[in-house]
């Protein structure tokens, strides 16, 4: 017996509250208040991860499925985030430095959901 596999993307991401800001260094300097950071592998420390598509820098968190709804919404095709902060950020940076730390930015360009995301941001938001 061989194993199967199926792929599939969100249908639709419903998300549930987020802030705008003006720049990324606005982004971190409010929603990294306080956390310690994490060690990367030259023993830097590390603040905070953020992913970035399309000239869109976000932070996201997503609802954990913890409900029988929740499970249906996403068997369904939709996922559900309790939180985004964005930005724009035209030009890509792996790392971003701040009086308060170091950021490490993901490309996360290559998901089509993220890429969408940015997209709607920018057409929504960024552009106005």
């Amino acid at each position: 017996m061989t194993n199967q596999f199926e792929f599939r993307n969100s249908v639709k991401l419903v998300i549930h509250n987020y802030t705008q800001y003006e720049t990324i260094y606005k982004l971190i300097e409010s929603e990294f208040v306080g956390l310690e950071g994490l060690k990367d592998e030259d023993e830097n420390e590390i603040q905070g991860l953020l992913r970035w598509a399309k000239g869109v820098v976000m932070l996201a968190s997503p609802v954990s499925v913890q409900n029988e709804t929740l499970v249906k919404e996403m068997i369904g095709g939709n996922a559900h985030w309790a939180y985004l902060a964005f930005a724009p950020m035209k030009d890509y940076q792996r790392i971003i430095t701040t009086d308060t730390g170091r950021y490490v930015v993901l490309d996360a360009s290559a998901s089509r959901l993220i890429s969408d995301l940015a997209s709607n941001i920018t057409d929504n938001f960024l552009s106005k």
